[in-house]
């Protein structure tokens, strides 16, 4: 009899242990980094700024036990929504950031620039929330001197900054990066993809102008 009500005991102690090992975690976000390009569409002779939000976000589920992120303007009543088929993943250093390069504000209006909530959602529906905030000044873009580049066949060359970083984009995902400087090179020496087995493409320029980032496009021909 005794034995029979140790071993109960031990199961229901072994029961307990599992149940308890199968507690979920909630997400902790370590780290952002943020960033406020300044955008000129050379075809529509427009400027439009996008963000680039990047988050480290850790859970002891798993790195990719995160399900949602969402941006949230409260003061505005705006927000963005991100999740695996459109965020972006970046590494800095070890870490795995996730976020998006070009949040955009409707009808080319500047980025807020108040208090942003994070709020972070895993899996299991646990979920965290913390804030960025965006300092970057606002400026006036139409002062701003935006990248120019020059064509010569299939060669291109930077105009009025020593160099910059050139984007090719095929069905608005970056395929390829090359730098482009004041000297003319030729499209396959950049990208190391022959021009005649693009068909539909863009290309940007961008550089970096003190504390300011700078982006220019897109170039659909040569």
């Amino acid at each position: 009899m005794m034995i029979q009500e140790l071993l109960k005991k031990s199961l229901k102690f072994t029961l307990f242990l599992f149940i308890f090992s199968c507690s979920v975690s909630e997400p902790v976000i370590k780290n952002d980094e943020w960033d406020i390009t300044y955008n000129y569409n050379i075809e529509t002779k427009s400027y439009y700024e996008t963000l680039s939000l990047f988050l480290y976000i850790y859970d002891e589920d798993g790195e990719n036990d995160i399900e949602r992120i969402f941006v949230i303007d409260d003061k505005n009543g705006l927000y963005w929504e991100l999740w695996e088929d459109n965020w972006d993943i970046r590494y800095i250093g070890d870490n795995k950031y996730l976020g998006a390069n070009n949040i955009q504000m409707n009808l080319d209006r500047p980025i807020p620039r108040v208090p942003l909530r994070i709020h972070v959602r895993d899996l299991a529906g646990e979920f965290t929330e913390g804030n960025v905030y965006i300092t970057k000044k606002n400026v006036d873009v139409t002062t701003l001197k935006f990248p120019e580049i020059k064509k010569e066949g299939e060669s291109l060359k930077l105009t009025n900054y020593n160099s910059g970083t050139l984007e090719l984009i095929v069905n608005n995902e970056v395929i390829g990066k090359g730098v482009v400087t004041g000297e003319f090179q030729a499209f396959n020496q950049i990208f190391n993809i022959e021009l005649s087995d693009l068909e539909d493409f863009e290309l940007w320029v961008k550089v970096i102008d003190g504390d300011l980032t700078l982006r220019s496009g897109p170039i659909t021909s040569f």
